[in-house]
Protein backbone atom coordinates (compact mmCIF):
# COMPACT_ATOMS: atom_id res chain seq x y z
CA UNK A 1 0.00 0.00 0.00
CA UNK A 2 1.26 3.49 -0.80
CA UNK A 3 2.31 5.79 2.00
CA UNK A 4 -0.55 7.96 3.34
CA UNK A 5 -0.79 11.52 2.02
CA UNK A 6 0.30 13.27 5.19
CA UNK A 7 0.03 16.86 3.99
CA UNK A 8 -1.66 18.69 1.15
CA UNK A 9 0.06 20.99 -1.27
CA UNK A 10 -1.10 24.59 -1.27
CA UNK A 11 -2.71 24.04 -4.68
CA UNK A 12 -4.64 21.01 -3.38
CA UNK A 13 -5.83 22.82 -0.26
CA UNK A 14 -7.13 25.70 -2.36
CA UNK A 15 -9.28 23.30 -4.41
CA UNK A 16 -11.36 21.93 -1.50
CA UNK A 17 -13.78 24.91 -1.35
CA UNK A 18 -14.77 24.27 -4.98
CA UNK A 19 -15.92 20.74 -4.15
CA UNK A 20 -17.70 21.90 -1.01
CA UNK A 21 -19.49 24.72 -2.83
CA UNK A 22 -20.71 22.35 -5.54
CA UNK A 23 -22.30 20.03 -2.98
CA UNK A 24 -23.57 22.95 -0.89
CA UNK A 25 -25.51 24.25 -3.90
CA UNK A 26 -26.93 20.77 -4.40
CA UNK A 27 -27.98 20.59 -0.73
CA UNK A 28 -29.81 23.92 -0.99
CA UNK A 29 -31.36 23.34 -4.42
CA UNK A 30 -35.06 24.19 -4.65
CA UNK A 31 -35.82 22.93 -8.17
CA UNK A 32 -38.40 20.12 -8.34
CA UNK A 33 -36.97 16.64 -8.79
CA UNK A 34 -37.55 14.63 -11.97
CA UNK A 35 -39.50 11.49 -10.86
CA UNK A 36 -38.09 9.41 -13.73
CA UNK A 37 -34.50 10.32 -12.83
CA UNK A 38 -35.23 9.84 -9.12
CA UNK A 39 -36.63 6.33 -9.62
CA UNK A 40 -33.69 5.39 -11.81
CA UNK A 41 -31.20 6.68 -9.22
CA UNK A 42 -32.90 4.85 -6.33
CA UNK A 43 -33.02 1.55 -8.20
CA UNK A 44 -29.34 1.95 -9.11
CA UNK A 45 -28.57 2.62 -5.45
CA UNK A 46 -30.26 -0.63 -4.37
CA UNK A 47 -28.38 -2.62 -7.02
CA UNK A 48 -25.03 -1.08 -6.12
CA UNK A 49 -25.42 -2.24 -2.55
CA UNK A 50 -26.35 -5.77 -3.59
CA UNK A 51 -30.05 -5.49 -2.84
CA UNK A 52 -33.05 -6.43 -4.93
CA UNK A 53 -34.74 -3.40 -6.47
CA UNK A 54 -37.85 -2.15 -4.68
CA UNK A 55 -41.16 -3.14 -6.26
CA UNK A 56 -42.05 0.53 -6.57
CA UNK A 57 -40.41 3.91 -5.95
CA UNK A 58 -43.00 6.45 -4.79
CA UNK A 59 -42.15 10.14 -5.33
CA UNK A 60 -44.09 12.55 -3.08
CA UNK A 61 -44.01 16.24 -2.29
CA UNK A 62 -42.38 16.33 1.17
CA UNK A 63 -40.83 14.21 3.92
CA UNK A 64 -44.07 14.32 5.91
CA UNK A 65 -45.99 13.03 2.87
CA UNK A 66 -43.56 10.08 2.65
CA UNK A 67 -44.08 9.24 6.31
CA UNK A 68 -47.86 9.47 6.03
CA UNK A 69 -47.84 7.31 2.88
CA UNK A 70 -45.85 4.64 4.65
CA UNK A 71 -48.15 4.75 7.69
CA UNK A 72 -51.21 4.34 5.47
CA UNK A 73 -49.73 1.34 3.66
CA UNK A 74 -48.65 -0.32 6.91
CA UNK A 75 -52.17 0.00 8.26
CA UNK A 76 -53.70 -1.25 5.03
CA UNK A 77 -51.36 -4.23 5.04
CA UNK A 78 -52.20 -4.97 8.67
CA UNK A 79 -55.95 -4.40 8.36
CA UNK A 80 -56.66 -5.29 4.75
CA UNK A 81 -60.18 -4.43 3.70
CA UNK A 82 -60.83 -6.19 0.40
CA UNK A 83 -63.80 -4.04 -0.49
CA UNK A 84 -61.64 -0.90 -0.39
CA UNK A 85 -60.77 0.44 -3.84
CA UNK A 86 -58.02 2.81 -4.86
CA UNK A 87 -60.55 5.55 -5.61
CA UNK A 88 -62.63 5.20 -2.46
CA UNK A 89 -60.67 5.93 0.69
CA UNK A 90 -62.51 7.55 3.57
CA UNK A 91 -59.91 8.50 6.13
CA UNK A 92 -62.59 9.67 8.51
CA UNK A 93 -64.58 6.43 8.33
CA UNK A 94 -61.44 4.30 8.77
CA UNK A 95 -60.13 6.55 11.55
CA UNK A 96 -56.98 7.47 9.68
CA UNK A 97 -57.48 11.10 10.58
CA UNK A 98 -58.06 10.25 14.23
CA UNK A 99 -55.02 8.02 14.60
CA UNK A 100 -52.44 9.35 12.16
CA UNK A 101 -53.08 12.94 11.15
CA UNK A 102 -53.49 14.97 14.30
CA UNK A 103 -52.24 18.27 12.93
CA UNK A 104 -52.93 17.90 9.22
CA UNK A 105 -56.23 18.37 7.46
CA UNK A 106 -57.88 15.23 6.16
CA UNK A 107 -57.53 16.59 2.64
CA UNK A 108 -53.73 16.54 3.00
CA UNK A 109 -53.70 12.80 3.70
CA UNK A 110 -56.21 12.13 0.95
CA UNK A 111 -53.96 13.93 -1.54
CA UNK A 112 -51.04 11.80 -0.37
CA UNK A 113 -53.10 8.64 -0.83
CA UNK A 114 -54.18 9.50 -4.37
CA UNK A 115 -50.66 10.52 -5.42
CA UNK A 116 -49.26 7.30 -3.98
CA UNK A 117 -52.00 4.99 -5.23
CA UNK A 118 -51.65 6.25 -8.81
CA UNK A 119 -47.92 5.46 -8.74
CA UNK A 120 -48.54 2.05 -7.17
CA UNK A 121 -51.03 1.14 -9.87
CA UNK A 122 -48.60 2.30 -12.55
CA UNK A 123 -45.59 0.42 -11.16
CA UNK A 124 -47.25 -2.66 -9.66
CA UNK A 125 -49.70 -3.14 -12.48
CA UNK A 126 -52.71 -3.57 -10.20
CA UNK A 127 -55.60 -5.12 -12.18
CA UNK A 128 -58.73 -3.03 -12.19
CA UNK A 129 -60.80 -5.86 -10.75
CA UNK A 130 -58.68 -6.22 -7.62
CA UNK A 131 -58.76 -3.64 -4.84
CA UNK A 132 -55.40 -1.95 -4.40
CA UNK A 133 -55.49 -2.37 -0.64
CA UNK A 134 -55.61 -6.17 -0.98
CA UNK A 135 -52.75 -6.15 -3.49
CA UNK A 136 -50.65 -3.94 -1.24
CA UNK A 137 -51.30 -6.24 1.71
CA UNK A 138 -50.18 -9.30 -0.27
CA UNK A 139 -47.07 -7.71 -1.77
CA UNK A 140 -45.78 -5.69 1.15
CA UNK A 141 -46.74 -7.51 4.32
CA UNK A 142 -44.33 -6.70 7.12
CA UNK A 143 -41.58 -5.49 4.78
CA UNK A 144 -42.53 -1.86 5.40
CA UNK A 145 -41.92 -2.16 9.12
CA UNK A 146 -38.12 -2.17 8.83
CA UNK A 147 -35.55 -0.54 6.62
CA UNK A 148 -32.72 -2.14 8.58
CA UNK A 149 -31.44 -4.41 5.82
CA UNK A 150 -30.83 -1.48 3.47
CA UNK A 151 -29.61 0.83 6.22
CA UNK A 152 -27.01 -1.64 7.46
CA UNK A 153 -25.80 -2.38 3.94
CA UNK A 154 -25.39 1.28 3.00
CA UNK A 155 -23.91 2.24 6.35
CA UNK A 156 -21.37 -0.56 6.10
CA UNK A 157 -20.15 0.55 2.67
CA UNK A 158 -19.90 4.20 3.75
CA UNK A 159 -17.81 3.02 6.71
CA UNK A 160 -15.54 1.23 4.23
CA UNK A 161 -15.12 4.46 2.28
CA UNK A 162 -14.17 6.30 5.45
CA UNK A 163 -11.68 3.57 6.38
CA UNK A 164 -10.01 3.73 2.95
CA UNK A 165 -9.90 7.52 3.21
CA UNK A 166 -8.14 7.38 6.58
CA UNK A 167 -5.68 4.74 5.41
CA UNK A 168 -4.58 6.86 2.47
CA UNK A 169 -4.73 10.33 4.01
CA UNK A 170 -4.09 9.72 7.68
CA UNK A 171 -6.42 10.58 10.54
CA UNK A 172 -5.07 14.09 11.10
CA UNK A 173 -5.53 15.13 7.46
CA UNK A 174 -9.02 13.59 7.26
CA UNK A 175 -10.17 15.38 10.41
CA UNK A 176 -8.75 18.69 9.19
CA UNK A 177 -10.55 18.36 5.85
CA UNK A 178 -13.75 17.20 7.53
CA UNK A 179 -13.65 20.24 9.83
CA UNK A 180 -13.25 22.61 6.87
CA UNK A 181 -16.03 21.00 4.83
CA UNK A 182 -18.37 20.61 7.81
CA UNK A 183 -18.11 24.27 8.80
CA UNK A 184 -19.56 25.33 5.45
CA UNK A 185 -22.42 22.87 5.88
CA UNK A 186 -23.38 23.94 9.39
CA UNK A 187 -27.11 24.45 9.98
CA UNK A 188 -28.15 22.57 6.85
CA UNK A 189 -31.84 21.80 6.63
CA UNK A 190 -31.71 18.06 7.27
CA UNK A 191 -30.94 18.41 10.97
CA UNK A 192 -33.61 21.05 11.48
CA UNK A 193 -36.38 19.08 9.81
CA UNK A 194 -35.37 15.74 11.28
CA UNK A 195 -35.37 17.30 14.75
CA UNK A 196 -38.81 18.78 14.16
CA UNK A 197 -40.33 15.33 13.60
CA UNK A 198 -39.87 14.43 17.25
CA UNK A 199 -39.83 17.81 18.95
CA UNK A 200 -42.36 18.30 21.73
CA UNK A 201 -41.88 22.03 22.21
CA UNK A 202 -45.55 22.96 22.07
CA UNK A 203 -47.31 22.21 25.35
CA UNK A 204 -50.69 22.68 23.70
CA UNK A 205 -49.83 20.15 20.95
CA UNK A 206 -50.87 22.75 18.41
CA UNK A 207 -49.32 22.83 14.94
CA UNK A 208 -46.30 20.73 15.85
CA UNK A 209 -44.50 20.08 12.55
CA UNK A 210 -44.12 16.36 13.19
CA UNK A 211 -47.20 15.63 15.28
CA UNK A 212 -49.02 13.56 12.69
CA UNK A 213 -48.88 10.46 14.86
CA UNK A 214 -51.08 10.46 17.94
CA UNK A 215 -50.16 8.80 21.20
CA UNK A 216 -49.92 5.00 20.78
CA UNK A 217 -53.18 3.15 20.49
CA UNK A 218 -53.55 -0.55 21.19
CA UNK A 219 -54.24 -1.46 17.58
CA UNK A 220 -51.13 0.29 16.22
CA UNK A 221 -48.14 -2.01 15.66
CA UNK A 222 -45.16 -1.41 17.90
CA UNK A 223 -43.06 -0.28 14.92
CA UNK A 224 -45.39 2.66 14.36
CA UNK A 225 -44.80 3.87 17.90
CA UNK A 226 -41.03 3.94 17.75
CA UNK A 227 -38.75 6.84 16.88
CA UNK A 228 -37.36 4.73 14.02
CA UNK A 229 -40.66 5.33 12.26
CA UNK A 230 -40.12 9.09 12.31
CA UNK A 231 -36.46 9.18 11.33
CA UNK A 232 -35.31 9.64 7.77
CA UNK A 233 -33.21 6.83 6.37
CA UNK A 234 -31.02 8.96 4.11
CA UNK A 235 -30.93 12.67 3.42
CA UNK A 236 -28.77 12.52 0.29
CA UNK A 237 -27.62 15.97 -0.70
CA UNK A 238 -27.79 17.08 2.93
CA UNK A 239 -24.71 14.92 3.51
CA UNK A 240 -22.85 17.17 1.11
CA UNK A 241 -19.89 17.78 3.40
CA UNK A 242 -19.16 14.04 3.43
CA UNK A 243 -19.68 13.70 -0.31
CA UNK A 244 -17.47 16.72 -0.97
CA UNK A 245 -14.76 15.13 1.15
CA UNK A 246 -14.98 11.81 -0.75
CA UNK A 247 -14.90 13.64 -4.08
CA UNK A 248 -11.97 15.83 -3.12
CA UNK A 249 -9.97 12.94 -1.69
CA UNK A 250 -10.31 11.02 -4.93
CA UNK A 251 -9.26 14.13 -6.86
CA UNK A 252 -5.97 14.38 -4.93
CA UNK A 253 -5.11 10.71 -5.35
CA UNK A 254 -7.11 8.53 -2.95
CA UNK A 255 -8.30 5.32 -4.62
CA UNK A 256 -11.35 3.36 -3.53
CA UNK A 257 -11.85 -0.33 -4.24
CA UNK A 258 -14.23 -1.22 -7.08
CA UNK A 259 -17.25 -2.02 -4.89
CA UNK A 260 -16.84 1.11 -2.75
CA UNK A 261 -16.45 3.23 -5.88
CA UNK A 262 -19.61 1.75 -7.38
CA UNK A 263 -21.56 2.43 -4.20
CA UNK A 264 -20.23 5.98 -3.92
CA UNK A 265 -21.18 6.84 -7.48
CA UNK A 266 -24.67 5.42 -6.97
CA UNK A 267 -25.10 7.39 -3.77
CA UNK A 268 -23.92 10.59 -5.45
CA UNK A 269 -26.41 10.09 -8.29
CA UNK A 270 -29.19 9.60 -5.74
CA UNK A 271 -28.06 12.70 -3.80
CA UNK A 272 -28.19 14.82 -6.96
CA UNK A 273 -31.55 13.46 -8.14
CA UNK A 274 -33.72 13.19 -5.01
CA UNK A 275 -34.72 14.71 -1.74
CA UNK A 276 -34.92 12.49 1.33
CA UNK A 277 -35.16 8.73 0.80
CA UNK A 278 -37.13 6.36 3.04
CA UNK A 279 -35.85 3.00 1.86
CA UNK A 280 -37.47 -0.35 2.60
CA UNK A 281 -37.16 -3.79 1.07
CA UNK A 282 -40.41 -3.67 -0.88
CA UNK A 283 -40.95 0.05 -1.48
CA UNK A 284 -38.93 3.26 -1.47
CA UNK A 285 -40.43 6.69 -0.74
CA UNK A 286 -38.65 9.72 -2.19
CA UNK A 287 -39.37 13.27 -1.08
CA UNK A 288 -39.17 16.24 -3.40
CA UNK A 289 -36.83 19.08 -2.52
CA UNK A 290 -38.05 22.18 -0.66
CA UNK A 291 -39.35 24.97 -2.85
CA UNK A 292 -38.20 27.67 -0.40
CA UNK A 293 -35.26 27.92 2.00
CA UNK A 294 -34.59 31.12 3.96
CA UNK A 295 -31.57 32.17 6.06
CA UNK A 296 -30.63 35.13 8.23
CA UNK A 297 -27.47 37.19 7.84
CA UNK A 298 -25.49 34.57 9.77
CA UNK A 299 -26.70 31.75 7.49
CA UNK A 300 -28.94 30.28 10.18
CA UNK A 301 -32.31 29.02 9.01
CA UNK A 302 -34.76 31.86 9.61
CA UNK A 303 -37.93 33.42 8.25
CA UNK A 304 -39.90 36.10 10.08
CA UNK A 305 -43.23 35.68 8.27
CA UNK A 306 -43.53 31.98 7.36
CA UNK A 307 -41.74 28.63 7.18
CA UNK A 308 -37.98 28.88 6.77
CA UNK A 309 -38.23 25.63 4.80
CA UNK A 310 -41.34 25.04 2.72
CA UNK A 311 -42.30 22.18 0.42
CA UNK A 312 -44.68 22.37 -2.50
CA UNK A 313 -47.52 20.72 -0.54
CA UNK A 314 -47.33 23.51 2.06
CA UNK A 315 -45.58 21.54 4.78
CA UNK A 316 -42.38 22.92 6.25
CA UNK A 317 -40.40 23.96 9.29
CA UNK A 318 -40.69 27.30 11.06
CA UNK A 319 -37.32 28.48 12.32
CA UNK A 320 -36.29 31.67 14.10
CA UNK A 321 -32.56 32.44 13.80
CA UNK A 322 -31.70 28.74 13.82
CA UNK A 323 -34.19 27.68 16.51
CA UNK A 324 -37.18 25.56 15.53
CA UNK A 325 -40.46 27.01 16.76
CA UNK A 326 -44.14 26.01 16.52
CA UNK A 327 -45.79 27.52 13.47
CA UNK A 328 -48.33 29.58 15.45
CA UNK A 329 -45.56 31.76 16.87
CA UNK A 330 -44.91 33.14 13.39
CA UNK A 331 -48.12 32.54 11.46
CA UNK A 332 -50.48 33.67 14.26
CA UNK A 333 -48.22 36.02 16.20
CA UNK A 334 -51.07 38.45 16.90
CA UNK A 335 -52.76 35.74 18.99
CA UNK A 336 -49.66 34.86 21.05
CA UNK A 337 -50.01 35.41 24.79
CA UNK A 338 -47.44 35.45 27.63
CA UNK A 339 -48.99 32.25 29.00
CA UNK A 340 -48.51 30.47 25.66
CA UNK A 341 -44.86 31.53 25.60
CA UNK A 342 -44.30 30.23 29.13
CA UNK A 343 -45.66 26.82 28.11
CA UNK A 344 -42.82 26.35 25.61
CA UNK A 345 -39.49 24.64 26.19
CA UNK A 346 -36.43 26.80 26.86
CA UNK A 347 -34.96 27.26 23.32
CA UNK A 348 -38.34 27.92 21.70
CA UNK A 349 -39.35 30.17 24.60
CA UNK A 350 -36.37 32.44 24.03
CA UNK A 351 -37.19 32.67 20.32
CA UNK A 352 -40.83 33.33 21.17
CA UNK A 353 -39.85 36.23 23.41
CA UNK A 354 -37.86 37.78 20.55
CA UNK A 355 -40.84 37.36 18.21
CA UNK A 356 -43.34 38.68 20.75
CA UNK A 357 -41.02 41.42 22.00
CA UNK A 358 -39.18 41.26 25.31
CA UNK A 359 -40.21 44.79 26.29
CA UNK A 360 -43.87 44.03 25.56
CA UNK A 361 -43.73 40.76 27.50
CA UNK A 362 -42.02 42.33 30.50
CA UNK A 363 -44.51 45.21 30.54
CA UNK A 364 -47.48 42.81 30.53
CA UNK A 365 -45.85 40.74 33.28
CA UNK A 366 -45.26 43.89 35.37
CA UNK A 367 -41.52 43.19 35.59
CA UNK A 368 -39.83 44.85 38.56
CA UNK A 369 -36.61 46.80 38.01
CA UNK A 370 -34.10 45.59 40.62
CA UNK A 371 -31.05 47.58 39.51
CA UNK A 372 -29.47 49.21 36.46
CA UNK A 373 -26.00 50.29 35.35
CA UNK A 374 -24.04 51.01 32.19
CA UNK A 375 -21.00 49.45 30.49
CA UNK A 376 -19.11 50.98 27.55
CA UNK A 377 -22.01 53.34 26.98
CA UNK A 378 -24.60 50.54 26.79
CA UNK A 379 -27.33 50.23 29.47
CA UNK A 380 -27.89 47.07 31.51
CA UNK A 381 -30.89 46.19 33.68
CA UNK A 382 -31.57 43.52 36.30
CA UNK A 383 -35.28 42.64 36.29
CA UNK A 384 -37.51 40.34 38.32
CA UNK A 385 -40.62 38.77 36.81
CA UNK A 386 -43.15 36.19 38.01
CA UNK A 387 -43.30 33.18 35.66
CA UNK A 388 -45.63 30.26 36.43
CA UNK A 389 -46.00 31.56 39.97
CA UNK A 390 -42.27 31.78 40.72
CA UNK A 391 -39.97 34.84 40.71
CA UNK A 392 -37.19 34.85 38.13
CA UNK A 393 -34.44 37.38 37.65
CA UNK A 394 -33.34 38.39 34.16
CA UNK A 395 -30.44 40.59 33.12
CA UNK A 396 -30.95 42.75 30.04
CA UNK A 397 -27.77 43.54 28.07
CA UNK A 398 -27.01 45.12 24.72
CA UNK A 399 -24.61 43.36 22.36
CA UNK A 400 -21.28 45.16 22.16
CA UNK A 401 -20.89 44.44 18.44
CA UNK A 402 -23.14 45.57 15.63
CA UNK A 403 -25.45 43.31 13.68
CA UNK A 404 -24.96 43.08 9.88
CA UNK A 405 -27.71 45.69 9.45
CA UNK A 406 -25.94 48.13 11.82
CA UNK A 407 -28.27 47.66 14.79
CA UNK A 408 -27.43 46.34 18.25
CA UNK A 409 -29.28 43.31 19.50
CA UNK A 410 -30.64 43.09 23.04
CA UNK A 411 -30.19 39.88 25.02
CA UNK A 412 -32.17 38.73 28.04
CA UNK A 413 -30.29 36.16 30.10
CA UNK A 414 -31.23 34.17 33.15
CA UNK A 415 -29.53 35.96 36.04
CA UNK A 416 -27.04 34.33 38.40
CA UNK A 417 -27.15 35.36 42.09
CA UNK A 418 -26.50 39.05 42.66
CA UNK A 419 -28.19 42.37 43.20
CA UNK A 420 -26.79 44.39 40.28
CA UNK A 421 -26.14 43.65 36.60
CA UNK A 422 -22.38 43.76 37.28
CA UNK A 423 -22.67 41.19 40.08
CA UNK A 424 -24.81 38.68 38.17
CA UNK A 425 -22.62 38.93 35.05
CA UNK A 426 -19.48 38.39 37.11
CA UNK A 427 -21.16 35.38 38.77
CA UNK A 428 -21.96 33.93 35.35
CA UNK A 429 -18.21 33.70 34.74
CA UNK A 430 -17.59 32.26 38.20
CA UNK A 431 -15.68 35.39 39.24
CA UNK A 432 -16.19 37.35 42.44
CA UNK A 433 -17.73 40.78 41.63
CA UNK A 434 -14.86 42.60 43.31
CA UNK A 435 -12.35 40.97 40.94
CA UNK A 436 -14.33 41.15 37.68
CA UNK A 437 -13.61 44.04 35.33
CA UNK A 438 -14.68 44.09 31.68
CA UNK A 439 -12.02 46.48 30.46
CA UNK A 440 -11.92 45.49 26.80
CA UNK A 441 -14.76 44.70 24.39
CA UNK A 442 -13.72 42.12 21.77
Amino acid sequence: MNEPIATLTREQAEQLPRFVESWRKNALATARIDPVAARRAVRKLYRAYGLAEPRAVICLDSPIACLIARAILVMLARHTVHRLTSDDVSFRDRNFEEHLCEDLEESFSIRVWHAMSAQLVEQLGAPSWRPLAALVGDLIGLQLYHGVEFTDSLGGHLDQLSLQLREQLGDRTVWALWWQAGNIFSDMIDTQIRDDFGRDFDGRKRHRPGAFLRKPRDFLPQQLRSLRFQQACFSGGQEGSLLALYDFAEHIGVRYDAQSKRCLEAYKEYARSCGWLYAFRSLAFVSDRPTEIHFDAYQHLHHATGPAVRYCDGWGAHVWHGTGVPSWLIDDRDEVTPQAIEDLGAPARHAALEIYGFDRYLALKNAKLVAADELHGQPRRLLEVIILGRPYRIVEVVNGSLEPDGTRRKYYLGAMPGDTPAEVIAASYGIAPGHYREAVRT
